[in-house]
């Protein structure tokens, strides 16, 4: 917690399942074509939009500690990256979802560069090895961008969209959305070092989790801090500890931190910041 108050949220690879293949006959029954590639790391910071009181239910799953945003203040600054999740009651509808909208957009990607490829005045171009002219031509500008545009819409859709809920590995079903999650995602191919890593296992997710983050600190815009906001206070409304005893190292850490969030605030600012402190034992007791 006090690293992330330090220096804000920073973006970390999160694992999404994908489904190769549907049964039409059975609206909740899914087969993966390939049980070694069936998912995508997608660059993503996760919120909950849930009130502070039920915070407690999510302690098991994400730790005894929490910092409250205020959503509007955040929607203000990353509103063409932030959205509530899209959640899917029936697997099968969610596996065809992702099927059809990754196969259109390829099969019409490998459709256009074979039409391209009969033609005459691109025959020649190629021939004569000229793929600058190509690049530069209107009508193949023109095909691309309708490509490129629905890769990006199909990559949008995908980065917000979750089943209803998911069995875990003691065999129990878990709902996912009680959690109300909003997404701050990256878009695919935006840089380098934040790629989405497509058709991989969760396996070789999880052995190149930390070498994938690494390279997200490296990259621009790496972190939801405070360099938006005139005031930190503005987006953070509560910080909550587990306990009652751990709030006095929490109140010395902030005094005597340079910036907070990723920026420097006065001390006016940390002495408001401080009174959001409390704890999960606190708000068991009085609510």
């Amino acid at each position: 917690m006090k690293s992330i108050i330090k220096t804000g949220l920073r973006y970390s690879y999160s694992y999404e399942s994908l489904y190769n293949e549907f049964n039409l006959d059975d609206a909740n029954s899914i087969v993966s074509t390939d049980a070694n590639k069936s998912g995508v790391a997608i660059p993503m910071v996760c919120f909950c939009d849930i009130p502070i009181l039920r915070a407690e239910q999510h302690k098991k799953k994400y730790g005894s500690y929490a910092i409250g945003l205020d959503k509007e203040n955040l929607i203000s600054v990353y509103k063409q990256t932030l959205n509530p999740i899209n959640y899917i009651s029936s697997n099968n509808h969610y596996g065809m979802m992702k099927y059809f909208l990754n196969m259109n957009t390829f099969d019409l990607r490998c459709e256009e560069i074979i039409n391209m490829s009969k033609d005459e005045h691109y025959k020649q171009l190629i021939q004569e090895g000229n793929m600058k002219a190509i690049y530069e031509d209107a009508e193949y500008i023109k095909k691309f961008d309708h490509i490129v545009n629905k890769d990006f819409y199909t990559s949008t859709l995908l980065g917000f969209t979750k089943p209803y809920s998911y069995i875990n590995e003691h065999g129990n079903e878990v709902c996912n959305y009680d959690e109300r999650e909003w997404r701050i995602i990256i878009w695919d191919e935006l840089h380098n070092e934040t790629n989405w890593e497509w058709d991989i296992s969760k396996e070789f997710f999880s052995s190149n989790y930390e070498i994938w983050n690494k390279e997200i600190e490296e990259s621009e815009d790496n972190y939801i801090d405070g360099k938006y906001y005139k005031d930190i206070n503005e987006l953070i409304k509560h910080i909550i500890v587990n306990k009652d005893k751990e709030i006095v190292s929490l109140v010395r850490f902030i005094e005597n931190s340079p910036v907070i969030f990723g920026c420097a605030i006065t001390k006016d600012e940390k002495a408001t910041l401080i009174s959001k402190i409390t704890s999960f034992e606190r708000i068991k007791k009085d609510y």
